[in-house]
């Protein structure tokens, strides 16, 4: 991801990713990373896991959302 996304802008980036197990079979995991014009960017994504095996991804606009859609999908 660090390569597409500084290849997309030309300039190095600062990445920062995050992952918490809400439960055996749930993960959130964010990203951030600063643009060239300084504003940070943030994407949330709630994984679904089974046999440790990714099954469902979900991306979500917010820390909010994707905690909501965590709960709702359990």
């Amino acid at each position: 991801m660090r390569f597409q996304l500084q290849k997309r802008s030309g300039q190095p980036l600062s990445v920062t990713p995050e992952i918490e197990r809400l439960d055996a079979d749930t993960i959130i995991s964010s990203t951030s990373w600063l643009r060239p014009d300084g504003s940070r960017t943030e994407r949330y994504q709630v994984l679904r896991l089974r046999d440790d095996k990714i099954v469902d991804i979900q991306g979500c606009a917010s820390r909010r959302e994707a905690e909501r859609f965590a709960r709702r999908a359990r």
